[in-house]
Parts: C-alpha cells; sequence; structure tokens
C-alpha cells in the first residue's frame, strides 16, 4: 500500500490532543486495533509452526520405523510423508559454486541479477544522507517511498 512520503518531520500526539479537531482518531484506533489482533494472531501461528516443527522430525521417523508411509486419520485428514531434495550448500564461495555447476554443463541454472532488497537498503541510506540516485541508476529504476502505519500496545 503507497501513499504520501511520510519523511517530514514527524509529531506525535496524544489522543486527547487532537479529538477537538478534524483528526479522525475513531478510525486510527480501529485500524491499530485490527493491526495489533493480526499480530496476535501471526505470533500464535509462529508458536504453532514452531510447535509442528519439534514434532515433525519425530513423527516422520515413527512412520518409517513402522513402514507406513501414508496413514488416513478420523475427520478425513490424512497425513503423507512428503520429501523433497533440496540443494544445501557445502562451500560458502559463491563462485566456486557457480563454476563447479558450469562445469557440470548446467550453465543455464546460472543467472545474473541483482538483489533488489540491498537495492532498496542502499537508496534508504542515500534518501538519509540526501544524496541523488546515481544518474544511471535513475534512468531504470526509481526510489519508491511507501509509508505504512504501524501499531504497538503499551502495557504500564
Amino acid at each position: 500500500m503507497q501513499s504520501r512520503d511520510s519523511t517530514e518531520k514527524e509529531k506525535t500526539f496524544e489522543e486527547s490532543q487532537v479529538s477537538g479537531g478534524g483528526l479522525d482518531t475513531s478510525s486510527l484506533k480501529a485500524y491499530a486495533d485490527e493491526k495489533l489482533a493480526i499480530k496476535e494472531i501471526e505470533e500464535d501461528v509462529d508458536k504453532r509452526k514452531k510447535k509442528l516443527a519439534e514434532q515433525e522430525t519425530a513423527l516422520i521417523d515413527h512412520m518409517i520405523d513402522q513402514g507406513v508411509h501414508t496413514v488416513s486419520l478420523k475427520g478425513g485428514i490424512t497425513l503423507s510423508i512428503n520429501t523433497l531434495v533440496w540443494a544445501k550448500k557445502l562451500v560458502n564461495d559463491k563462485n566456486e559454486i557457480i563454476t563447479a555447476i558450469r562445469e557440470s554443463n548446467l550453465a543455464f541454472l546460472v543467472e545474473e541479477g541483482y538483489n533488489s532488497n540491498r537495492l532498496s537498503a542502499y537508496l534508504r541510506e542515500l534518501n538519509s544522507e540526501n544524496k541523488p540516485i546515481p544518474a544511471a541508476l535513475a534512468k531504470v529504476i526509481s526510489a519508491n517511498p511507501v509509508s505504512k502505519l504501524s501499531a504497538k500496545k503499551y502495557t504500564s
């Protein structure tokens, strides 16, 4: 969601300071409540994922020990062991890996590219120092400010 650039000097007000003005604090409060509710749900999901991850290896081992690949449970639930092969690097030198891929006649797997997160971080750094985007770069990208509301609940 994009909005106006919020890089101007930030001001913080208590609700009682703006309640008589034109600021719609009821809409802001409703938004903040929803934002905080989503955060709580996401925290719960993260806890559940962690719990499942802790159980998964033991349950897979148990199913394999019992010679079972798929099991049907009450309520129409089916659990199956799904195994996928993923590449895992054995060395930290990216160039060494790329060379080995090319030597294996797999050059089509090697791509030249850039990391958009790192590029965005660079643009934020330029912005914070009030420096312009280099001319060659400015021809192909723009610095796109995106403002979002954050919500925090403070407890006493």
